[in-house]
């Protein structure tokens, strides 16, 4: 257990460490939410995954250079409405013509992922997640991995249709629920390939695949080179564990919110009670 006064500074810390262990980026996203709703009076236990990593020996990172930046790798599509969530992709690298191109779609319904699907709004309030979702599966099912010897990373980049994956990719990480989540599997299953993944948004003009897939239009691609994938062969072992416990989070943080508003009645902290709660590290 913590104090939340000290944890929240640990937490400035490791904003300042993951300018380097990049994969920590996506986990203090959350951390940050429940630190800015939490009394300071009030206890928190050091995250099970993030204790688990850091004494994993993940504190450290070797110096990696970049082997060689692929670039636009593969691109992806989905679809969301009140159903189903489709996820489609295709191998772009290259330039690779579409009719020389693996391809992959897998279609999520309420079975597969019920957590995608809001009542009144199906899955379309979910675009961005869905991407991710899509990029996480594209990796898998093309197999991308980095093949050189040592510890060198490969970078490679997918062109996708959302324009706020320009920002997403700067930031690599979210409070938003779900796409926070999968972005923390994203985290834990890029560097087992040794790669980093950029977002290239392409305008509607430059993506007319996308377009036609999402229109059922598959004529430019040859169906013998589609790559079947289902749900269950994918890597989300630790996006499922995040999900068990989502709800439970969202209730405790907005209950935290809201005797955070209710204490906010009796006026903003002064400064003698903002230097009582500071700690020995300042």
């Amino acid at each position: 257990m913590a104090d939340m006064r000290i944890f929240a500074e640990t937490l400035g810390r490791l904003g300042f460490a993951a300018q380097v262990l990049l994969w920590v980026k996506p986990f203090l996203a959350m951390l940050y939410a429940w630190s800015a709703a939490a009394p300071s009076e009030a206890s928190i236990r050091v995250p099970l995954f993030l204790e688990e990593q850091l004494n994993d020996g993940r504190h450290m990172l070797p110096c990696r250079k970049v082997w060689n930046n692929h670039g636009e790798w593969f691109r992806i599509e989905t679809t969301c409405d009140d159903f189903k969530v489709v996820l489609g992709g295709w191998v772009y690298k290259d330039d690779t013509p579409t009719c020389q191109a693996k391809r992959f779609m897998l279609a999520l319904g309420l079975a597969q992922g019920p957590w995608i699907f809001k009542e009144g709004k199906g899955s379309s309030w979910a675009s961005t997640s869905a991407e991710m979702l899509g990029a996480m599966v594209a990796i898998q099912a093309f197999d991308i991995s980095c093949y050189a010897g040592g510890s060198a990373v490969a970078r490679i980049s997918t062109g996708t249709y959302n324009q706020a994956d320009d920002s997403l990719n700067k930031k690599m990480s979210s409070t938003k629920m779900l796409l926070g989540l999968i972005l923390m599997q994203l985290a834990t299953s890029l560097p087992r390939r040794r790669l980093q993944l950029n977002l290239d948004w392409r305008p509607r003009e430059q993506n007319q695949e996308a377009d036609d897939r999402t229109n059922g239009k598959f004529e430019d691609f040859d169906q013998a080179l589609r790559v079947k994938i289902s749900w269950d062969e994918v890597d989300k072992v630790l996006l499922e564990k995040l999900l068990i416990f989502q709800g439970e989070y969202e209730v405790e943080l907005t209950a935290l919110k809201s005797r955070a508003a209710a204490a906010s009645v009796g006026g903003p902290m002064t400064k003698r009670r903002k230097k009582d709660d500071k700690t020995v590290w300042g």
